[in-house]
């Protein structure tokens, strides 16, 4: 069901928000975290309607609390982001760092970082929109944390 979900957001151009809810929604109540990421990642999207950011922080501090799971990097990653980008009250760059730092320390790469800044470069319609002095920062960030890619973008 995650993964139905996920790809029924993939091109958020073509995105069928409300699809992906029910299938996330009906994810999450089988236990799945990866449906926790994606269910958030709709609930901060304003395409999907009336925002829910409380709630999907609550089900990504879900996901991230099993250190052993891949959904905990993707977790940390969009919790960076919802600070990051000021989506839940004023921008939060501390608090954005230390989700990435945990998302980077679990995958052991400055790829959240590099992620960032990538997603400020190039916005997602309804959640982020393109900021170049963002991008440039997380990348910078990346790049300091030894991430090559994030080194080649700045």
């Amino acid at each position: 069901m995650a993964l139905l979900a996920q790809l029924k957001i993939r091109n958020p151009q073509q995105a069928d928000y409300p699809q992906a809810r029910q299938l996330a929604e009906k994810a999450v109540e089988a236990g799945s975290k990866s449906g926790e990421i994606v269910l958030a990642r709709v609930l901060v999207n304003r395409q999907a309607g009336a925002t829910d950011v409380a709630h999907a922080i609550t089900l990504l501090q879900d996901a991230a609390r099993d250190s052993e799971s891949d959904a905990a990097v993707d977790a940390q990653m969009l919790l960076g982001l919802i600070y990051a980008s000021g989506v839940h009250g004023p921008e939060d760059d501390v608090k954005a760092s230390e989700y990435f730092k945990g998302s980077s320390s679990l995958s052991r790469t400055g790829y959240a970082e590099y992620w960032a800044g990538m997603m400020f470069q190039q916005g997602e319609k309804g959640f982020i929109e393109p900021n170049k002095q963002k991008a440039l920062h997380w990348l910078n960030v990346s790049c300091l944390e030894g991430f090559d890619t994030g080194c080649e973008e700045f």
